[in-house]
């Protein structure tokens, strides 16, 4: 029987038709599939190529780089080459340096040599001129002693006087300024600066007279001299005191000697002595001996220093205070410090360096001595000189002795009871010339004469 609804397409058109249609998809899937490889090959063509074109690229910077480091290593070591070229014309020239250097050295150490067998030669010279020296008349040198350094005058630099023992220490000529400059401390109008020459070298006892040496020639000592001092009429000024000796004393002219003075020592300086006392003594002890001019006294303390000392400037603290005494002074500052024995109260002393205690004449030659080795120049007592008491002149002098007449006789130095301005060197002090008193004693001198 016929369907009356037949299907408009069979079942194997159907087949057909899906086959085919399978067949159109696999060919189009197929060309795709091909369509994209060749799309895949071409990408990775590309990227070959571009990577190969990199490569290329870092090659280039390789071989630029490689260029570029092989000429800085030429450049390198033409400069290492040319560095080791000046460093050895550096070593050439060191070399050079050193042996002139060596020479240099070799000529002044040869010269040093020279200079030193020179020298050495020139102190032998000097040595054997100075072991030659002159003796003055009535003296004899001083053991160990030699010629005078400081102006070759030939004569000895020490000597001992050959009747009193008197030890003299030789000064040379010279010029000097005497007298004071306003502005030191202490100063007295009568100092007026002025030039002095002394033309002659001259000698000048290196300490004061002593007791020993007193009594050594005069067969008399400090007792004896009182007894003269009591016995003495003659009115003189005191201070402010008008009487004589015994009177100032309060004593007659039997009075026990023994108690106006302090200790007896064949090294103590020799007091109570007068002017007219101190020539006495020059003229029986003879050889030249005679008192120094004042203007020889003040040379010879200064020792070439301008100052208030002969060892420097003084400040003056208080009338009895003046710390730069200490080394080179007995004053009433100091005189009693480590005093034992007979002496004279300074309980009442004012404005004293080291207060109290008794004080008197020291030993001789216990302080520092000056530049030419004289001892107590300034203090322990006062120093007689030649001269009359006058103004100074304002003009040069050569050689001055003072005035040809007057009343006082100078002495200088200050001593162990006076103030520390009195033992300047530029200090003046007069006396009349018979006058004795417990800080007055005196120091030689002598101009020198061939035996």
């Amino acid at each position: 029987m016929t369907d009356p609804n037949p299907p408009l397409v069979s079942s194997w058109q159907i087949a057909g038709i899906f086959s085919a249609l399978l067949f159109a998809v696999c060919i189009g899937l197929v060309a795709f599939v091909k369509h994209e490889h060749r799309q895949a090959e071409q990408a990775v063509a590309q990227q070959k190529a571009a990577a190969a074109s990199q490569v290329a690229a870092k090659e280039m910077e390789k071989a630029a780089a490689i260029s570029a480091m092989a000429q800085e290593k030429t450049a390198t070591e033409t400069a290492v080459k040319s560095t080791e070229a000046e460093k050895m014309a550096l070593a050439t020239r060191l070399a050079a340096t050193e042996r002139e250097k060596a020479a240099v050295e070799k000529t002044e150490s040869e010269a040093n040599a020279r200079l030193s067998s020179l020298k050495r030669d020139q102190e032998k010279l000097s040595q054997a001129s100075l072991s030659i020296f002159k003796v003055p008349a009535g003296c004899r040198a001083v053991a160990g002693t030699s010629a005078e350094p400081y102006t070759r005058s030939g004569w000895a630099r020490e000597v001992i006087h050959e009747v009193t023992g008197i030890e003299l220490v030789y000064v040379p000529a010279g010029d000097f300024t005497m007298g004071s400059p306003t502005t030191e401390a202490g100063r007295g109008n009568d100092e007026t600066p002025h030039q002095v020459t002394i033309s002659k070298g001259f000698y000048l006892g290196k300490t004061e007279v002593t007791q020993g040496q007193w009594t050594k020639l005069m067969r008399t000592g400090l007792k004896d001299q009182v007894r003269l001092a009591l016995k003495d009429d003659t009115v003189y000024y005191w201070g402010s005191k008008k009487c004589t000796f015994r009177e100032l004393k309060g004593c007659q002219a039997d009075a026990d000697s023994a108690e106006l003075i302090g200790n007896e020592a064949p090294d103590l300086p020799m007091y109570y002595v007068s002017w007219d006392d101190s020539l006495a003594f020059c003229q029986q002890g003879g050889g030249g001996l005679r008192l120094p001019t004042e203007a020889e006294w003040e040379y010879a303390c200064r020792a070439l220093s301008g100052t208030a000392l002969c060892s420097g400037d003084m400040a003056i603290l208080g009338k009895m205070n003046a710390p730069a005494l200490d080394r080179v002074a007995w004053y009433g500052g100091n005189s009693s410090v480590g005093y034992e024995g007979k002496g004279w109260d300074t309980a009442d002393w004012t404005e004293k360096q080291y207060p109290g205690g008794n004080a008197g004449p020291r030993r001789v030659g216990t302080k520092q001595a000056n530049a030419w080795g004289l001892y107590d120049m300034h203090g322990n007592v006062w120093e007689l000189c030649q001269d009359w008491y006058g103004d100074y002149p304002i003009n040069t002098v050569t050689d001055p002795s003072g005035p040809i007449t007057g009343v006082y006789r100078v002495s200088r130095g200050g001593s162990w009871n006076r103030d520390a301005g009195g033992c300047r060197t530029a200090y003046r002090s007069w006396y009349v010339p018979g006058i004795r008193y417990i800080n007055m004693g005196f120091r030689v001198a002598l101009a020198p004469a061939v035996r």
